[in-house]
């Protein structure tokens, strides 16, 4: 679900690097030896975010998570791009046994300008275990998914609650998506080689606490979100198995690519909003119709989600990606990835690689999407 991730995007550039870390009460006044013990471990662990030199992280890590290099997935809870460490309020509220092995690491967020102390943006949850005489932190999403059902095809390891009504259907649906997939990584050449761990749920809420994040203020129940969460570890978040638009983006395109483009090549092929790329385009076309002064070259005012679940901002992406492919295939797309994600990348990318200057690109997009049709 890129909308949240982009929102939160937005939020961080008005709090960033004025993290805090504090413990509740309870903890700070506990005498149990083990629970004073994982809390100074972490506080250590936080406070190495904070530093230049964050090249022990690891160490506070277990051995098993390490070797599959796939540490710490929390840090991604509000962006792939800044770890959750390097900003906002941390309470850590709780700290309890989970079994008889594992401890459980409760912490509430908030945003830094947030003057609402009891505006909890989100709670995460990281688990503990001792090592070798030492704690060692594990994903959430090490202990949660031992009561999951899995099963994996190829490269993709997929795992959901034993409520979810998965069919021969699902698994039918599942395969034609990857075989889907597997095209479009041919086509261009380019694949994610490392794993995809793909968590599908009956909500992205519960999608986010089988990870280790069991609320959230930005909560949806939209049946079709789905993001994918981070790139390393690769993971996606769904509430079906075969979302392909979240595939889409598990491929290694630059992930410092406009996003217009990343939204757009996701949406060409695998839709959005439920809806293929074709009834986008006629969900864009009838909107134009309703409000015919609107600029569609002016991409950032675009980006918002109508009342009938679509998106503008994705489709006109899809549009640009459709035109590529027609002028020049495969490498003309990709041409399109080597721009920066800025309106200035964006516009210079359209003018160098599909030859349209800046004032002819409302004309364009209102024009393709007008005479648009299907290719057979």
């Amino acid at each position: 679900m890129r909308k949240l991730l982009c929102f939160f995007l937005l939020i961080i550039n008005i709090s960033v690097f004025g993290q805090k870390l504090t413990f509740s009460s309870e903890i700070l006044n506990s005498t149990d030896k083990d629970v004073k013990e994982i809390a100074a471990i972490w506080k250590n662990y936080f406070a190495s975010y904070a530093s230049k030199n964050d090249t022990s992280i690891t160490h506070y890590w277990n051995e098993e998570e390490i070797k599959s290099n796939f540490t710490d997935i929390i840090k991604y809870a509000l962006s792939p791009e800044l770890p959750i460490y390097k900003t906002g309020n941390h309470v850590t509220f709780d700290i309890r046994k989970l079994d008889d092995k594992f401890y459980e690491i409760f912490t509430e967020f908030k945003l830094v300008n947030d003057t609402d102390k009891n505006n909890i943006f989100l709670i995460y949850r990281i688990c503990a275990k001792k090592e070798h005489g030492e704690y060692k932190f594990y994903n959430a999403f090490y202990c949660s998914k031992q009561l999951l059902k899995s099963f994996s095809i190829g490269r993709i390891n997929y795992y959901y609650p034993f409520s979810y009504p998965m069919d021969k259907k699902s698994i039918r649906d599942t395969k034609k998506t990857l075989a889907t997939f597997e095209n479009i990584e041919n086509y261009y050449h380019i694949k994610t080689n490392s794993p995809i761990t793909y968590i599908f749920a009956n909500s992205y809420d519960e999608c986010q606490a089988i990870l280790g994040i069991p609320y959230t203020k930005l909560r949806t129940h939209f049946k079709e979100a789905g993001s994918s969460f981070s790139r390393i570890p690769c993971i996606l978040l769904s509430c079906k198995p075969d979302h392909l638009h979240e595939l889409i983006h598990t491929l290694p395109f630059n992930p410092t690519a406009p996003s217009l483009f990343q939204e757009g090549i996701a949406t060409y092929y695998g839709g959005s909003g439920s809806r293929d790329f074709t009834e986008n385009i006629g969900l864009l076309k009838k909107y134009i119709l309703e409000n015919p002064a609107i600029n569609l070259a002016d991409f950032d005012s675009n980006y918002i989600l109508l009342k009938d679940g679509s998106n503008p901002f994705y489709t006109i992406g899809a549009v640009f990606i459709d035109y590529a492919i027609k002028i020049g295939g495969a490498e003309k797309v990709l041409a399109l990835f080597k721009y920066p994600n800025t309106n200035e990348g964006i516009y210079s990318a359209i003018n160098s690689e599909l030859g349209i200057e800046k004032n002819n690109i409302n004309s364009f997009l209102k024009e393709s999407i007008e005479n648009y049709k299907k290719e057979k």
